[in-house]
């Protein structure tokens, strides 16, 4: 018996630049896991051949489940801009006044109708946490083509796509959340 070949484990960084102008928040802001179909809610690196058709780059994997991955690279994300006075991932004991309740509708390699590209699509959501409602919901998406497009089976060529897509979808993501907390009722407690 042969032993088996561990995969190959990827990761993907946080943004860490972001405008110097961004709105400072007193809020405390919680950052739920975004809400995913099963297609992409493993830690396989997923490709779609067709619109309907899904499969798995062999050998290569998520350093995390994508959802989990794409909620530690939000917090990260939020941290880096030191514009909140408290971001959590998890509801440990804090009374977070506001929830980013993301849904990652799209989170694949596409290679079919021409295109080799990535694809990434979240829908930002901030809930008022203590009256549990929604007060602001928006649609960001971002392509980038695979290159070269004959390389959509090469983790080295698909990865680099995948960063570039997810680091524009998540840094518009901050800088809108910012915006719009900032014209909420801010917590006057520190």
């Amino acid at each position: 018996m042969q032993p088996r070949t561990p995969p190959n484990i990827y990761g993907l960084e946080a943004p860490s630049t972001f405008p110097t102008n961004l709105p400072v928040s007193k809020t405390r802001l919680l950052i739920a896991e975004p809400s995913a179909s099963m297609a992409i809610n493993n830690n396989q690196i997923a490709v779609k051949t067709t619109p309907f058709n899904y499969y798995y780059l062999g050998k290569s994997q998520w350093v995390d489940r994508a959802p989990s991955m794409v909620q530690a690279l939000l917090l990260r994300s939020f941290q880096n801009t030191n514009a909140v006075i408290s971001v959590e991932d998890v509801a440990v004991g804090y009374n977070q006044d506001y929830e980013l309740a993301p849904e990652l509708w799209d989170f694949q390699a596409e290679v079919f109708n021409g295109a080799s590209r990535v694809k990434v699509t979240l829908l930002g959501r901030i809930l008022d946490r203590k009256k549990g409602r929604i007060l602001a919901m928006k649609r960001f998406e971002a392509t980038t083509p695979i290159t070269p497009p004959t390389a959509t089976e090469s983790p080295l060529a698909v990865v680099p796509a995948f960063n570039t897509a997810l680091s524009k979808v998540i840094q518009e993501t901050v800088i809108w959340t910012l915006h719009t907390l900032s014209t909420f009722p801010q917590n006057s407690q520190n």
